[in-house]
């Protein structure tokens, strides 16, 4: 890779300028943006590289951006860094990694799994790439530009030190380190290895047990065999309230949205892998409010209509 990779330094340098400009006309995109970074160097999820670093041999630098996700409930900021970046006639860091195999469940037949038993379960493990370690000597691959006044010339150069979005290998490293972690687990929970085993895509707990004793007894034991690897199991739903009632009793945070098909309000649809699900009634719907406002430009072009048929999400 040090034969062959370009350090990048002055693309994501322009990319930087371009972002901080954005920062300057639109000041709420930069406090939400400075949140996530004081955030993540609080946790050491990046870390600063001192100037007599800075120099260093052997080192990339990616672009960076935000993601905006209204429709999520949590985290709506999210910061997706390029790897795919390069100058001309240059690789990229993803063009130099090993994707990896691909160790994903099946998208259509995960859903038809979810809808085949009575009870219904959904969880995430919360900034699971994040809890990921990249080797030390890895790092300086992952620089990037900040700074913490966007109207000021100077910028800091940090660095992740955990697995991150935007980079080609990081579903890989994600699947790999749970596979080997669950191993841990089948002797003492089989049924439940076996459920984490084949109800897993990415970061998405999506399973059906056959009745609510064996749906309460499996939560459980996912979340002592996530948490015991330091990831935490959270934003539990599912349609029975009998199981969100016992939820509650152990304190496994449950996603509490409250969202209903037919109702009006501006809370935030909670998803299953994309697709809206009202737990109540226990169906999926497509969510027509925001596709509405985007059909009421009616620009009469093929773009414009595969972009209108790209916002209805059916893997089914």
């Amino acid at each position: 890779m040090k034969h062959l990779l370009n350090n990048n330094q002055d693309i994501a340098s322009g990319r930087f300028s371009n972002l901080k400009s954005n920062f300057i006309n639109d000041p709420s995109l930069f406090s939400d943006y400075k949140k996530v970074i004081d955030e993540h160097l609080r946790d050491g999820i990046i870390e600063r590289i001192k100037d007599s670093d800075e120099n260093k041999e052997n080192t990339y630098y990616l672009p960076h951006r935000a993601v905006i996700r209204k429709d999520h409930s949590t985290t709506q900021l999210r910061i997706v860094f390029d790897a795919s970046s390069h100058a001309k006639g240059q690789l990229s860091l993803n063009d130099c990694l090993y994707t990896g195999l691909n160790l994903i469940s099946d998208l259509f037949s995960l859903l038809l799994r979810f809808r085949s038993h009575p009870v219904a379960i959904s969880s995430d493990i919360q900034k699971a790439f994040l809890q990921i370690n990249i080797e030390e000597g890895d790092r300086n691959f992952t620089r990037f530009y900040w700074s913490n006044n966007p109207e000021d010339d100077n910028k800091e150069i940090y660095r992740m030190t955990t697995v991150l979005f935007g980079v080609f290998s990081s579903p890989f490293l994600l699947a790999v380190t749970a596979k080997y972690h669950l191993k841990r687990c089948i002797e003492q929970f089989p049924m439940t290895h076996e459920l984490l085993e084949n109800s897993l895509y990415v970061d998405d707990l999506i399973t059906g047990p056959e009745n609510i004793e064996s749906a309460f007894k499996s939560s459980l034991e996912a979340f002592n065999i996530v948490k015991d690897v330091s990831m935490n199991l959270r934003k539990w739903e599912t349609n029975s309230v009998e199981l969100r009632d016992r939820w509650r009793k152990e304190r496994l945070e449950i996603d509490e949205s409250n969202y209903s098909v037919n109702d009006n309000s501006a809370l935030t649809p909670f998803k299953v892998l994309g697709l809206p699900w009202d737990s109540d009634l226990d169906i999926f719907y497509f969510e027509t409010l925001n596709l509405e406002k985007f059909l009421s430009r009616r620009i009469n072009t093929k773009r414009y209509n595969l972009l209108v048929a790209g916002r209805i999400f059916d893997p089914l």
